[in-house]
């Protein structure tokens, strides 16, 4: 039978549950945190992509209206001139 000085001795040599568990979650907070931090980039990186897009996607729509626009002008301009446009 183990007596209470031994019991003393193998919980100095030994980690309690209470000591595991902490070390358990600092181990665990410092891969979240690492993970975290990527995340934040990937996210920031993606965001970018997305803006850029954005802003290019409006770009060509007003580039595609203004030429959808001379277009016009031109189709008319050679109508009322008499003129025959060639592809």
């Amino acid at each position: 039978m183990l007596s209470d000085k031994d019991i003393n001795k193998l919980m100095q040599v030994f980690a309690t549950k209470d000591e595991i568990r902490s070390i358990v979650r600092e181990e665990i907070s410092g891969e979240i945190g690492g993970m975290k931090e990527i995340v934040q980039k990937t996210f920031e990186v993606v965001e970018g992509l997305a803006s850029r897009m954005d802003r290019e996607d409006l770009s060509n729509a007003a580039r595609d209206a203004q030429l959808t626009r001379h277009d016009g002008w031109i189709k008319h301009i050679a109508t009322e001139t008499k003129v025959k446009l060639k592809d």
